[in-house]
């Protein structure tokens, strides 16, 4: 096992971390179970009035863009501007988002509105599906289109990110 991992449990322990999550109903039980076995406690809030409130008080934000709708987009630009604006971590699971245009459109138009700090990889075949020790990396392989692909598959990812925090 790598030991960047069990540094980053050790540390994920000692801070304890509040993570806003932004999940579907499907993920829900489990990103909660997960986030407390690893020493940090998930908030779990997705509606547009509460969702910057909340991650106020938060330490990271987690947007899976699963079960998507209006108010989840809107919810998720909240949330995603709040954890700019204090510079919290920003990871974004774009559950299905290339399954329809609604996706997509509403995806990239939430890359362009806040930052994200990770992007998982959605491509069944990628190394990183099986191997959960990999970190997920895109580079920037076309600036002027915004065009991110994933390092292992290339795997393309659109969509703009503000800065680097």
């Amino acid at each position: 096992m790598n030991t960047n991992y069990f540094d980053c449990i050790r540390r994920m322990r000692a801070s304890q971390p509040r993570v806003h999550c932004l999940t579907n109903s499907v993920t829900m039980t489990d990103v909660a179970n997960v986030l407390l076995a690893a020493g940090g406690s998930a908030i779990m809030g997705s509606h547009p009035a509460e969702a910057a409130e909340i991650t106020a008080i938060c330490q990271a934000t987690l947007l899976n863009l699963g079960t998507p709708d209006e108010s989840k987009f809107a919810a998720c630009t909240a949330a995603g501007r709040e954890a700019d604006r204090l510079h919290h971590p920003v990871v974004l699971d774009p559950v299905g988002v290339g399954v329809s245009a609604f996706r997509r459109e509403q995806t990239e138009r939430l890359l362009h509105e806040i930052s994200v700090d990770v992007i998982r990889c959605k491509n069944p075949r990628c190394i990183t599906s099986v191997e959960p020790e990999l970190d997920h990396i895109f580079l920037l392989s076309d600036p002027e289109k915004e065009i991110y692909r994933c390092r292992y598959c290339e795997e393309k990812y659109k969509g703009e990110r503000k800065n680097y925090k």
